[in-house]
């Protein structure tokens, strides 16, 4: 601490000297101007001292040097999430910024302005991207682009290598706006020098080539946020959040979000499911699948192998923010299939993530079915979802058992399809301690798929138990 107050001092000090005879000192000679603008101000000399004593090495970010008013004159930035510009200004209607940087071929990159104090207007920045010859390639002219705290927002995919330059304007339909603004040159996920704010929520994600990774299976969920549209900043829309994941070929999985703790709105995310050319495959966009704890939901069967994506949002018709967990539930019987032994082998609450169940008296099981959460965003109660192997030309008997309620649970057969194969939705087969009952015989020999609910006229919740058995 002491010998921080002491490089503070010295280099006020500096400050003065510097300063006051640049006549006879440049002060470019001594490492310190930041800027670039032939003066050294308090965090300049600061930072000079800094180095000298070894306390820094390099600055935390480039900033912006004037004159960048051309070209010729644009400012050096680089790429990656650590090497922005910060504090740039426009400091006047006609100001304008170049930068300049070098892209590698083959490489997408997400540029953008961002962190622009939100002031009485709604409008800040437009950004323009060119080549080495001065061709333009893109713009966002408006700052239309811009999410979360994001104002002006390029995405392009460079073919060649090498120089190209970036010209930040005040939007172009406003005519007053000044102030600071950051700038940054984002690499694509899988590219050199990718990288994220693991302080802040892994952020910024809010594109599809700045996606964060997730792994498939149950244990591998993560939990994020989404934060509300921005009043801080300048920007064109609320928080969202991309992910990425690798599908095998042939390989069915559930993509969804839960545990979003209930509040006054019954409405949280929305969920959309992506190529790797960004064509949408699937969408859940108002949560409206979610059953038990979980809210948004995709069920979705891949044809090929390769990467996909997902986007979380805000649902559709609501402006949702809070926290939420997300994952990526393989199907029964491929690789990764795992419930939670712990809460009753959920989740099963979809026909893809059957539990399995063992034909014969000794092979019944005990479960219970839950009521409709208060606790967590759904849109339904829970169900369980069973499959077992059926051989053909024989007929079983399925059926619920030793429930504490003459209304309790109603149950559904069907085949590999999802076809429905027939079902006692209200229980009213049973006899004796039996509740729900179907007898079915089976023409082919299989897999076939019970799922257990409640009662289809009353909202029954509690423990049962489910037994196959061959006649």
């Amino acid at each position: 601490m002491k010998k921080e107050i002491m490089i503070i001092c010295m280099a006020i000090s500096l400050l003065f000297l510097l300063n006051g005879f640049s006549a006879a000192y440049d002060p470019y000679e001594v490492k310190g101007d930041i800027n670039g603008d032939k003066k050294i101000d308090l965090q300049e000399a600061v930072y000079a001292l800094q180095v000298v004593s070894g306390i820094k090495t390099e600055p935390v970010s480039e900033s912006e040097i004037e004159p960048n008013d051309s070209l010729a004159e644009a400012t050096s930035i680089g790429i990656g999430y650590s090497n922005p510009i910060i504090n740039a200004t426009i400091s006047s209607e006609n100001d304008v910024d170049y930068y300049k940087f070098t892209a590698n071929g083959n490489s997408t990159y997400v540029i953008e302005t961002y962190d622009i104090l939100a002031n009485s207007s709604k409008q800040a920045t437009g950004i323009y991207l060119f080549d080495s010859n001065g061709i333009e390639l893109s713009n966002d002219r408006n700052g239309d682009n811009g999410t979360n705290n994001a104002n002006a927002r390029i995405t392009h995919t460079f073919s060649i290598g090498g120089t190209y330059y970036i010209f930040v304007s005040k939007d172009h339909y406003i005519n007053n706006w000044t102030g600071y603004y950051s700038l940054r040159i984002l690499p694509k996920h899988d590219e050199t020098g990718a990288g994220w704010n693991s302080d802040n929520d892994y952020e910024p994600n809010d594109k599809l080539v700045l996606a964060n990774k997730i792994e498939i299976g149950f244990e591998n969920a993560q939990t994020h946020q989404l934060d509300p549209k921005s009043s801080d900043y300048v920007n064109n829309g609320s928080d969202r959040d991309w992910y990425y994941f690798n599908a095998d070929a042939g390989n069915t999985y559930v993509i969804e979000t839960f545990d979003i703790l209930a509040n006054s709105s019954e409405n949280a995310t929305g969920i959309y499911l992506y190529d790797a050319t960004g064509i949408e495959l699937a969408d859940d966009r108002s949560g409206d699948n979610g059953t038990n704890n979980a809210n948004a939901r995709i069920t979705h069967t891949f044809s090929r192998s390769g990467t996909y994506y997902i986007v979380v949002l805000a649902d559709h018709y609501v402006s949702w923010a809070g926290t939420y967990s997300l994952r990526i539930l393989p199907k029964h019987d491929e690789t990764g299939a795992s419930w939670n032994t712990e809460n009753d082998y959920e989740p099963n609450d979809n026909f893809i993530l059957a539990n399995h169940i063992e034909v014969g008296l000794e092979n019944a099981q005990t479960h219970q079915l839950d009521p409709k959460s208060s606790n967590y965003v759904n849109n339904g109660s829970d169900q369980d979802w069973y499959y077992f192997n059926a051989d053909a030309g024989n007929a079983y008997v399925i059926e619920t058992f030793d429930t504490q309620s003459n209304n309790a649970t109603g149950i559904y057969l069907y085949d590999s399809n999802g076809i429905e194969l027939s079902n006692d939705r209200s229980g009213n087969n049973g006899t004796n301690n039996v509740n729900a009952h179907i007898e079915y015989s089976f023409f082919r020999s299989g897999a076939y798929y019970i799922v257990v609910l409640r009662d289809h006229y009353v909202n029954w919740a509690g423990t049962y138990s489910l037994r196959i058995v061959k006649q």
